[in-house]
């Protein structure tokens, strides 16, 4: 996946017009593709070595649509407000979940007019979908938290998004413009001490 995600970075970034023209979402046969791969090794290894050297990191928007059913159930069931933490939250993509728009199977939810939109497929009888859900306090921690308005690292969040999947980088992209407009952030923090600091102290 480091591999993956230099090579996307380098296509993303228009430096290698080459490998831009031959890879995804473009179209484009198997020996022009590992022929512009080979080409890049040589003109860019530099780049590709340094890449290597970081642990992927990806921040996955979709997963929200599971938060938002844990939350509407909570909700539901003790009629209060939450209190969102959430460990190994790289750019806190997540924490504002409940002010997107969901389309679950023919129902929606959230934000009509959110630019960040997750569609789910849906099985069985229709989602309950009427408990008002509020979020009274959001923190988060990470060993390398990422900064949703630093460019640098969302690009290298879309770098790890496989290049034919345009609807997962759309949401995402969308998903970083939200969270950089948003008060919180993500800590840098060892999960363990900080779930242990949530636990005793005050937020």
């Amino acid at each position: 996946m480091r591999v993956a995600g230099a090579f996307n970075a380098l296509a993303r970034s228009g430096r290698v017009p080459a490998l831009q023209e031959a890879y995804p979402p473009k179209q484009s046969d198997r020996e022009a593709l590992w022929l512009a791969l080979a080409r890049t090794i040589v003109s860019h290894d530099a780049f590709l070595h340094d890449y290597l050297d970081s642990a992927p990191q990806t921040n996955e928007v979709r997963r929200s649509s599971a938060l938002l059913g844990g939350g509407l159930i909570i909700a539901r069931e003790f009629g209060l407000p939450l209190s969102l933490l959430e460990i190994g939250a790289s750019a806190g993509l997540n924490l504002g979940f409940e002010q997107y728009h969901y389309e679950l199977g023919t129902a929606a939810y959230g934000q009509a007019d959110s630019a960040v939109v997750i569609r789910s497929e849906w099985r069985g009888g229709p989602p309950k979908l009427a408990t008002p859900l509020a979020v009274a306090r959001r923190r988060a921690c990470d060993l390398n938290p990422l900064d949703a308005s630093s460019d640098r690292d969302r690009q290298r969040v879309l770098s790890y998004i496989w290049p034919d999947q345009s609807a997962r980088v759309e949401t995402t992209e969308a998903a970083f413009d939200f969270a950089a407009g948003m008060p919180w952030r993500v800590e840098q923090a060892d999960a363990a001490a900080e779930r242990l600091l949530w636990t005793l102290g005050p937020m």
